[in-house]
């Protein structure tokens, strides 16, 4: 069996090339929320309710570039944490006790999938989440081997993590069922709960902000998250559920939802590639089942771990109809699910059938890096990425996108169109412009002549 160590060189030729190709973000959140919120920061404006790390780091980029370098540092940021994310592997790997075998697969499979290789390079923040995830769990796991000051650097990342996604304080309580399963001394039990606690309470100055301003803690988190579970409880008679389950199943591991049109030999070509995708995922989703069941008294901490953060990403994909996000939410535990399907096939005694999963292996990890390239070339060759960025902000009533200059940038970077200003004594009747590209409070987007216009309200 090849060492890992191969396999990060080939996958940062991977990486480096995604993010060279891909647009600024292949996410709204990145346009929607990020980007705006991090010119806030350099105006002292933490008005936003998204906690504030990422967009403080960000805004750094801000000070010294402009325009295109601007944009590639913004999607940098990620991508450097995620490239820590890969140094801290191996470590990760000896401490959940893998041999060589189980190492190559674990690294093969977290390093190329979709999943991955798109978070990994995009302005999103499951780079941040994963490395502080990881940070943690080998300061509580190894925590004798770094003395007392592994009790201080916990309560520091644990509190940094809760500074970036709002879903930390789910791995935050995984943390804590983590320590109460680890086979460990009851006073350090208590040592290592009182630095997740420290934490955690290093958090809240943020969380009574939100509140102050909003009157929600997490404010923004769940926009109108009652009436959403009164009117999904009110479907639950009329849900297609085995629908819904196979959407949240594709999305989790992005195999492609819709049917490109080809002809001829392409079309084959193309059914051939998405069915192959399928079923490799579907047998990747029960060799996982069956190494959670397994090996579920043998590692129950591990699972415990996980468990508040997939039953709140369940929830929130079947109680808000919102699937497309279950993936991104449990992402920050997709080593530990690979680990589980890695010992399961590892462990088979007959090495016919070892050898046929580690082929599907092999297919999945291929067809995973296609889709991540066919879904940048699909996604960076639209000319409707503004309009697909300004539904979302519509969906989701975001009030970015306010400074006219950042707009004129960025519908710049998605297209080649030249970009016009207006101001507010000119309305669009009287350029009598063609097409609404994105409409907003305090500000329209037109085109006429190949161009596009900003007209200020």
């Amino acid at each position: 069996m090849l060492k890992a160590k191969i396999l990060i060189p080939v996958n940062l030729i991977i990486r480096i090339t995604l993010l060279l190709l891909i647009p600024i973000s292949m996410f709204s959140d990145g346009i929607a929320r990020f980007i705006p919120s991090s010119y806030q920061v350099l105006n002292l404006d933490f008005s936003f309710y998204t906690p504030p790390l990422f967009m403080i780091l960000i805004s750094g980029w801000n000070l010294f570039f402009s325009s295109a370098l601007l944009e590639f540092f913004w999607k940098l940021t990620p991508f450097l944490f995620f490239i820590l994310c890969i140094l801290l592997l191996p470590k990760v790997c000896c401490l959940l006790k893998t041999n060589s075998e189980q190492r190559f697969c674990i690294s093969l499979l977290f390093l190329f999938s979709v999943p991955s290789l798109l978070y990994g390079e995009s302005i999103l923040l499951e780079s941040l989440v994963l490395f502080f995830t990881l940070i943690s769990f080998i300061l509580i796991e190894d925590y004798k081997n770094f003395g007392r000051k592994a009790y201080l650097l916990i309560a520091i990342v644990i509190a940094m993590m809760l500074y970036t996604k709002q879903t930390g304080y789910f791995i935050l309580a995984g943390f804590f069922l983590y320590i109460c399963f680890k086979k460990i001394p009851k006073k350090d039990k208590f040592i290592l709960m009182l630095s997740l606690s420290i934490g955690f309470i290093a958090s809240i100055p943020w969380l009574i902000k939100n509140y102050l301003f909003t009157g929600n803690v997490l404010a923004g988190a769940t926009p109108g998250a009652k009436e959403l579970i009164i009117s999904s409880l009110g479907k639950l008679g009329s849900i297609n559920y085995f629908e819904l389950i196979s959407q949240v199943f594709h999305y989790f591991w992005m195999i492609p939802l819709n049917k490109v049109q080809f002809s001829g030999f392409y079309s084959l070509a193309y059914l051939g590639y998405y069915w192959t995708f399928l079923i490799s995922s579907i047998i990747l989703s029960i060799l996982i089942i069956l190494g959670m069941i397994k090996y579920r008294k043998e590692h129950k901490e591990y699972l415990f771990l996980m468990l508040p953060l997939i039953l709140f990403s369940f929830g929130w994909a079947f109680f808000f109809l919102i699937w497309n996000d279950f993936g991104r939410f449990t992402f920050t535990f997709h080593l530990l699910f690979y680990f589980f399907a890695v010992k399961f096939v590892s462990n088979i005694k007959r090495e016919n059938i070892k050898r046929l999963f580690y082929f599907i292996f092999i297919v999945f990890v291929i067809l995973s890096v296609v889709t991540a390239f066919a879904t940048t070339f699909y996604i960076k060759s639209k000319d409707t990425q503004i309009r697909i960025i300004a539904n979302n902000m519509k969906e989701n009533n975001f009030g970015a996108f306010s400074n006219s200059a950042f707009i004129e940038n960025n519908l710049g970077y998605y297209s080649k169109k030249k970009t016009v200003s207006i101001n507010k004594n000119l309305t669009k009747e009287d350029l009598q412009l063609e097409k609404d590209v994105l409409s907003l409070k305090d500000y329209g987007v037109f085109i006429k002549n190949n161009s596009y216009y900003i007209f200020e309200r």
